[in-house]
C-alpha cells in the first residue's frame, strides 16, 4: 500500500492503482488506518514509525507539507519533519523563534525515489517527495578499535537539488563497523 496525505487517497487509488493506508474519506471508512498514518507521521523513531504500518504492508510513502493531512503540527524530530525537511537525511532543522534541532542519525529504510518540483519558483521544497520503504543494505568494513566512521553519499535525484546522504558510527572495539543504508 502507500501512505500519503488522505486528501490524495483517491487519486492513489484511480490513477496510481495502489492500495492506500488512507483516502479521502477520512476516518468515516477505516479509522483504524486514519489513526495509524498520524501515528506514523507522528513517530520519533525509525523503527516505531515502520511498526505502526507494518500490518499494512506498506510499501511507499508519498510526502508533502500536510504530513497525514489531519495533523495539527508535528515536532521537529518527528518522522514527516525528518522526511519533509530533510529528506530522510541527519542535519539540523532550523525552527523561526527558537533552538534548532539536530538530527543525528539519517534514516536507515527511506529510500527517496522521486521528488518533483517546487510549486513556487522561489520555494526551495519539492511538492512532493515519493519514499519506498526498504530492508536497506549492510555495509560493514573495518577501522581502528573504536574509531568514527562517517560516510556520505552524493544523492542526485531526477528533479530537484543534489544533497548528501550521510552517516556515522562507531566501530566497535575488534575495528567492525556496520551501517545500514537505504541508498
Amino acid at each position: 500500500s502507500v501512505l500519503g496525505p488522505w486528501g490524495d487517497g483517491h487519486i492513489l487509488k484511480a490513477i496510481g492503482e495502489r492500495a492506500v493506508v488512507q483516502d479521502n474519506f477520512g476516518d468515516d471508512v477505516a479509522p483504524v488506518n486514519f489513526v495509524r498514518a498520524e501515528e506514523y507521521f507522528a513517530a520519533r523513531r525509525e523503527t516505531d514509525a515502520l511498526a505502526v504500518l507494518l500490518p499494512m504492508r506498506t510499501r511507499y510513502i508519498l510526502v508533502r507539507s500536510t504530513g497525514s493531512g489531519h495533523s495539527t503540527g508535528y515536532s521537529y524530530e518527528s518522522l514527516f519533519s525528518r522526511l519533509y525537511r530533510l529528506r530522510g537525511n541527519r542535519g539540523v532543522v532550523s525552527k523561526a523563534a527558537a533552538q534548532d534541532t539536530t538530527i543525528e542519525q539519517p534514516l536507515s529504510r527511506h529510500r527517496l525515489i522521486y521528488q518533483s518540483t517546487p510549486l513556487d519558483a522561489t520555494d526551495s521544497q519539492p511538492y512532493i517527495m515519493l519514499f519506498e520503504i526498504v530492508s536497506g543494505a549492510e555495509l560493514v568494513g573495518q577501522a581502528a578499535p573504536d574509531a568514527a566512521v562517517e560516510l556520505t553519499l552524493e544523492i542526485t535525484p531526477r528533479h530537484g537539488k543534489r544533497f548528501q546522504y550521510d552517516a556515522s558510527v562507531l566501530a566497535d572495539g575488534d575495528g567492525v563497523y556496520r551501517f545500514r543504508l537505504p541508498y
